[in-house]
């Protein structure tokens, strides 16, 4: 589903790779749990059970894979709020989608069979393990869905629901801890991630967020330099001071494609605000929201096929996009 947030942006673009699926998993999952899984069997898996409702708090991944021999489903799920927020009640509304998702399926697999005389296997769930990846400056307050209650006696607690998930923290994880993370381009999103509200350990260690580039910048690293360039400018807006002073830290390989990226960011918020304004200054009420709607979509897209068609020419982006 697309995500309408820089964090969501860049997290998909990043887990939607199984070897950085593979190395979060590798770092962060209790040993009593990796030591069950054949990693070696993991693959995303083409779901996602978020809801319309969900939309604005949970960004998910989904990988499938063999749990002791037997399928289960990884939801890799990434809470985007800069605040703690009980989180209880949307796990459970986002594992029943998933439950559900499953048993439309089998019953669609179940009509085929019966109409085609052929044998069919019983219904039989996958588990779903929720993993949350927060990473808001308030600490993560360990309580559920029951707290909230204030039960007369301990005779209903059975009967109010609870779920848990694998809490990935990372204002418990120090720098040196995350840079033992396996996979380069993981370990650059992560400490973003966790610094995303302080600008200047971000200018101080620039470097750090690409190390993911060898020397060669293939088609698909500078697809990646483009992704995490365009998060940090929706997340930092660096002026020309800052530009300046990470320049001096940055290879060259990374230095070109960088700065080509950064300004044409800039012209496009141009041409974006200067579009926005003339709509404000001339159209009024839902036929105003109606146009500025369709134009910030064609925006959205025409960056959308920028990033992820780097080999494009500009020409073919802006008919496309029809510009």
């Amino acid at each position: 589903m697309p995500a309408q947030h820089p964090h969501n942006n860049l997290f998909e673009k990043v887990m939607e790779l199984p070897q950085a699926a593979k190395a979060l998993i590798e770092h962060f999952f209790p040993q009593k749990i990796l030591s069950e899984l054949d990693l070696s069997t993991l693959r995303q898996a083409p779901d996602s059970f978020i809801t319309e409702d969900l939309a604005p708090y949970f960004s998910d991944v989904i990988y499938a894979c063999q749990w002791k021999g037997k399928p289960t489903y990884l939801s890799l799920l990434f809470e985007h709020k800069s605040y703690y927020e009980l989180p209880d009640l949307q796990f459970m509304t986002y594992v029943v989608q998933g439950y559900q998702k499953q048993k439309r399926k089998w019953q669609t697999e179940l009509k085929a069979a019966k109409k085609a005389k052929r044998d069919y296997l019983k219904y039989v769930p996958v588990p779903i393990l929720p993993v949350l990846l927060y990473h808001g400056t308030e600490a993560w307050q360990d309580k559920t869905f029951k707290d909230l209650f204030d039960l007369p006696t301990a005779a209903f607690e059975p009967y109010i629901p609870s779920i848990d998930y694998l809490l990935i923290d990372l204002n418990q994880q120090a720098d040196s801890q995350l840079e033992a993370v396996q996979m380069k381009l993981l370990l650059a999103m992560l400490l973003l991630f966790k610094h995303k509200g302080d600008k200047e350990y971000v200018l101080k260690n620039f470097a750090k967020f690409f190390i993911f580039v060898e020397q060669t910048v293939d088609t698909i690293t500078q697809n990646y330099i483009k992704v995490f360039v365009l998060y940090i400018y929706q997340t930092f807006r660096l002026d020309k001071t800052d530009l300046n002073r990470v320049m001096l830290n940055l290879p060259i390989n990374v230095k070109n494609e960088f700065m080509t990226t950064y300004d044409y960011l800039i012209d496009k918020g141009k041409i974006e605000g200067k579009i926005e304004g003339k709509i404000e200054g001339k159209i009024e009420g839902k036929i105003e929201g109606k146009i500025e709607g369709e134009i910030k979509t064609k925006l959205n897209v025409f960056l959308d096929l920028w990033i992820n068609l780097p080999d494009a020419s500009d020409d073919l982006l802006m008919t496309i996009a029809k510009f």
